[in-house]
């Protein structure tokens, strides 16, 4: 039982950090001019990986 929760905890926090990591970068895109289009094109890219 004690597995199953520490297995949901860490896949939760390490969901929360890529949260906040894409946050940022999507920030830092914004700041330099990407445009909202561009931004999405970035983020279907990179999930393919």
């Amino acid at each position: 039982m004690f597995d199953h929760i520490g297995g949901r905890f860490n896949l939760v926090s390490t969901l929360v950090l890529v949260i906040i990591q894409k946050i940022r970068e999507i920030g830092i895109l914004r700041a330099i001019g990407t445009s909202k289009i561009n931004i999405k094109k970035i983020i279907l890219t990179q999930r393919g990986f």
